[in-house]
C-alpha cells in the first residue's frame, strides 16, 4: 500500500478537480440581479414574485401540491413538525446518523427525540428498529435520506401506517432522488429540503411504493 497523501504520498484527487455545488450559470446571475434590483424579496409587500416562482416550480418538479420556502433546512423541519401537530412530551423517532438540526428541531417544540438504529449498508433508518422503538408516546418520525440515497419506503411505510405515525422526510441530502420512479419528499406527510452548498448534488434512483401524500416542504439556505 502506498504512503498516505497526508504523509507525503500521492494525492487521489486535487481539490480543484472536485466538482462544487451548486454550479452557477449566467442566467443564474441575471436572476439574482433581477430579484435584487426589484426590491421585492419577501412576502411583506405582497409581491414576492421570485419566492412564489421558486415554490411553484419546486412543487411542480416533485408533482407535489404545495411547496413553502423558509429560511433554512432547520426551520423547514420545525415547520413540518408543527404541521404534524407535535406537542411537548411527544416522542419523535429519528436516526442518530444525521445533522444536529434533525434532533434540535424536535426539542425546539418541547418534544422528545428517540433514536432508532440505522442500516449499516445504507446508513438510513432500519425499519425493524423503528418498530421496536415505538411506544404509546410515539407520534411520528423524522427520517433522513443520507448522501442522496433514499430510505427503504417498502419496509418503512407499512410500519408507520400500522401505528398511525406521521413521517417527515429530511431530504436535505437528496434533491432529485427517486424511489420507484417517484421523487422523495412526497412519500411522507411532509418533505423538507435544504440548498446549502455542502449538500449532496447527484440524484439517486432506487425502489419504492406509492407516495402517501403530495405535500412538499422546501427550504433554501
Amino acid at each position: 500500500m502506498s504512503e498516505l497523501a497526508l504523509h507525503g504520498g500521492p494525492k487521489a484527487a486535487d481539490a480543484l478537480e472536485i466538482p462544487t455545488w451548486p454550479q452557477t450559470r449566467e442566467q443564474d446571475r441575471e436572476n439574482v440581479l433581477d430579484a435584487l434590483e426589484s426590491g421585492e424579496w419577501c412576502r411583506n409587500n405582497g409581491n414576492a414574485q421570485w419566492v412564489e416562482r421558486f415554490e411553484d416550480e419546486w412543487a411542480e418538479y416533485h408533482e407535489a401540491e404545495h411547496a413553502i420556502a423558509v429560511a433554512n433546512g432547520t426551520v423547514a423541519i420545525q415547520v413540518a413538525l408543527r404541521m404534524c401537530d407535535v406537542r411537548p412530551g411527544d416522542e419523535v423517532l429519528l436516526p442518530p446518523y444525521t445533522f444536529i438540526a434533525t434532533g434540535s428541531a424536535i426539542t425546539a417544540l418541547g418534544a422528545v427525540p428517540k433514536f432508532v438504529d440505522v442500516d449499516p449498508e445504507t446508513y438510513n433508518v432500519d425499519p425493524a428498529s423503528v418498530e421496536e422503538q415505538i411506544t404509546d408516546k410515539t407520534v411520528g418520525m423524522v427520517g433522513v435520506h443520507i448522501a442522496g440515497y433514499p430510505m427503504n419506503f417498502d419496509e418503512l411505510l407499512p410500519v408507520l401506517d400500522e401505528h398511525d405515525l406521521f413521517l417527515v422526510e429530511d431530504a436535505a441530502h437528496a434533491q432529485g432522488t427517486e424511489w420507484r420512479g417517484k421523487k422523495i419528499g412526497t412519500f411522507g406527510d411532509v418533505g423538507t429540503f435544504s440548498f446549502q452548498e455542502t449538500k449532496s448534488s447527484p440524484p439517486a434512483r432506487a425502489a419504492s411504493s406509492s407516495p402517501t401524500t403530495n405535500c412538499s416542504q422546501s427550504a433554501a439556505t
